[in-house]
């Protein structure tokens, strides 16, 4: 049975600007996660953004969000969604370019 891994954020960059004191508890969650995997699935289902995929084990993963279009508008099938623990930006790396969508608390 294939291990699901859901990596569920409500990262809005808007919402981190209003919720103060809020803001550094997304942002830590947000900094704890780890993950790379490659885009098979890309789609909005009503409330959430939604990209889907496989790891480097072949596991499913799901990435969802609110709010971040930039970040939804721009992975794209075959692309790679890539974040490392203890840091606080997401890159998608695409085919001959790498784009970097950092995170931070006004």
């Amino acid at each position: 049975m294939k291990k699901l891994y859901k990596i569920i954020f409500v990262s809005i960059l808007f919402v981190f600007s209003a919720c103060g004191h809020n803001c550094q508890y997304w942002l830590n969650k947000f900094k704890n996660e780890n993950y790379y995997f490659v885009i098979e699935k890309n789609y909005n289902d009503g409330k959430f953004n939604i990209i889907e995929g496989r790891d480097k084990g072949n596991k499913f993963v799901e990435y969802k969000e609110v709010g971040i279009d930039e970040i939804f508008k721009s992975a794209k099938i075959g692309d790679t969604i890539k974040k490392e623990k203890d840091s606080t930006t997401l890159y998608i790396i695409k085919k001959d370019t790498i784009l970097a969508f950092p995170r931070k608390c006004k």
